[in-house]
């Protein structure tokens, strides 16, 4: 969903709940994006926990976890005292990586306010190197992905048809229709 209010129903729990506060604030009054950073980062440790990526499981050194990327869309401005909730839905595994996207919306309003999609590796802690997810996490993680409509399926939702996607091992690809 890539509209300003668009926050999918189906698939998604909540991660995160808070308040904006007058002291994030940057220079011009806005709402700094380190807030809406902090409440994403809030909100990636509920997500690793709902799959079995527990605190305890990580301090016992077997593996770590590294955000390699995140991809974060303003949407609406937040404003102190704002009541904010994110949800989230985990949109893509493979044995080294989970990809989760969070959707943080104005409570009281609805207005969807930030979107931010993060890319996580499984490193191995020793090593240093990345490595595959332990098989019972691998598997919570493949039985919790959800299918989000992406932005090359504008067209076929425009049209009024459904996103279309492809299973291969190890990836995701989205069905194209152009080619």
């Amino acid at each position: 969903p890539e509209s300003d209010s668009e926050i999918p129903a189906a698939g998604l729990f909540e991660t995160a709940r808070g308040t904006v506060h007058a002291w994030q604030r940057d220079h011009m009054g806005h709402i700094n994006v380190r807030a809406y950073a902090e409440f994403f980062e809030e909100a990636a440790w509920q997500v690793y926990n709902h799959v079995g990526i527990t605190p305890s499981l990580l301090r016992s050194g077997g593996f770590h976890l590294a955000v390699v990327q995140q991809d974060t869309r303003y949407k609406r401005e937040l404003l102190p005292g704002d009541v904010i909730a994110v949800r989230s839905a985990i949109t893509g595994v493979r044995e080294r990586v989970i990809v989760f996207v969070h959707y943080l919306a104005n409570v009281e309003t609805g207005a969807l306010a930030a979107v931010s999609t993060f890319t996580v590796v499984c490193l191995d802690s020793a090593a240093r190197k990345s490595r595959a997810f332990p098989e019972a996490i691998l598997k919570k993680l493949l039985r919790e992905i959800v299918y989000l409509p992406d932005v090359h399926n504008d067209q076929l939702q425009r049209e009024g048809k459904p996103a279309t996607y492809y299973w291969l091992p190890n990836k995701v690809r989205l069905a194209r229709t152009d080619v």
